[in-house]
């Protein structure tokens, strides 16, 4: 049967647009505030690192834990009446360093990606109160069943080369500003590789396990002992080359130019074009403007 036409009505009918009508899903999940991650000096772990040509390669790399930003709760003040929630971020910041702890700020740029917190919007399934849930960059968060727990997928490479470029780099802030984290302790190094061997040398002494059971923990040992003396110890080399955007500005006017002494009217040209510098407008406007004759002498 074919699609009858629009019937006469005094209301404005339009065709359907799925991107109205299915709108963004929502989360059923409670509410999390937004957090910092924090490395403390001493603590370092070893992972993989994908590399350019594609390889898996073990790094030591620093531990992070996600603070969460609370205004009244962990030394974060409260916040005044009119003012903007980044004045509390930045006391929580101040009271994590005296700590000696290191956070990383949630604007800061590393290995060319800014800013580490993502958030999508949430409502608690039990309360029916509307919010954000707050993760990280390297956790996308997966469609679930309603009452069914929220659940991410997990990209643990890029967190680790994350984690690599902020050791080799460090960070930079909006405001020009930058920072780092100091170098691996190699006496931290050396204390975890101590444990690991006399965690091995105490799995080799019990011969009490079965065979079997011998066997498979001894390997356990054996390859996390392997893992941490064959791991690369990164250090910093130096702030991140900065790139500089190319300017194409001189090939643009030419191109606008070349329409304007085609016949194109100036409106028409610069309507393409809305968001130009003031030099191409300039210099559009002034190809189309008509240069005074001379006046001839009599």
């Amino acid at each position: 049967m074919p699609i009858p036409e629009t019937a006469e009505t005094p209301y404005e009918v339009q065709p359907l647009n799925l991107a109205t009508v299915q709108g963004k899903r929502v989360m059923q999940a409670a509410a999390t505030p937004v957090f910092h991650l924090v490395h403390y000096p001493d603590n370092w772990e070893v992972g993989k690192v994908r590399m350019e040509d594609g390889s898996l390669v073990a790094h030591w790399l620093p531990e992070m834990s996600a603070v969460p930003v609370v205004p009244g709760v962990c030394m974060c003040r409260t916040i005044k009446a009119g003012e903007p929630p980044e004045s509390a971020y930045q006391d929580h910041l101040a009271w994590l360093r005296s700590r000696g702890q290191i956070p990383i700020p949630m604007d800061a740029i590393i290995g060319g990606s800014s800013g580490y917190v993502r958030n999508v919007t949430c409502q608690n399934p039990h309360t029916k109160r509307m919010g954000l849930r707050h993760f990280d960059a390297w956790s996308t968060p997966k469609v679930t069943k309603k009452g069914k727990t929220p659940k991410f997928l997990r990209d643990e490479a890029g967190f680790n080369s994350w984690r690599l470029a902020l050791v080799q780099h460090g960070w930079t802030l909006p405001d020009g500003t930058s920072g780092r984290i100091p170098n691996p302790d190699p006496d931290v190094i050396a204390a975890a590789l101590g444990l690991a061997h006399k965690h091995l040398e105490r799995k080799e002494s019990d011969t009490d396990l079965p065979d079997r059971a011998y066997a498979r923990e001894l390997g356990k040992r054996k390859k996390i002992v392997e893992e941490l003396t064959g791991a690369v110890v990164p250090s910093f080399i130096g702030a991140p080359i900065q790139h500089t955007q190319p300017d194409y500005s001189a090939v643009v006017i030419k191109m606008l130019v070349a329409r304007i002494e085609a016949g194109e009217g100036l409106a028409s040209v610069l309507a393409d074009v809305p968001d130009a510098d003031e030099r191409i407008a300039a210099a559009v406007t002034a190809a189309a403007t008509p240069t005074p004759k001379p006046k001839s002498r009599k």
